[in-house]
């Protein structure tokens, strides 16, 4: 294994060295895995992405409603142009 391949493998993108966990869950028992050791602070950083996630869910719901509402309207003046 050159040099190369071995730091591709202990470094995290953030530049710091991974840590090998196990994990002890029934689907994948005994698996060993690389984790950065910044993870915790990405839990923040998960529910920020939800928050705003949620927000533009719904933004997108009340412009839904919105587009709904005016056809609506563009529907009823086009019948009642025609009478």
């Amino acid at each position: 294994m050159s040099y190369l391949s071995k730091t591709r493998v202990t470094d995290c993108y953030c530049g710091k060295i991974v840590i090998l966990k196990t994990s002890w869950t029934n689907d994948n028992p005994g698996q060993r895995f690389r984790v950065c050791p910044n993870i915790g602070g990405g839990r923040a950083i998960i529910a920020g992405l939800l928050r705003k996630q949620k927000a533009c869910d719904e933004k997108i719901a009340s412009l839904k409603k919105r587009l709904r509402v005016m056809a609506a309207v563009i529907v009823l003046l086009g019948l009642s142009l025609l009478f």
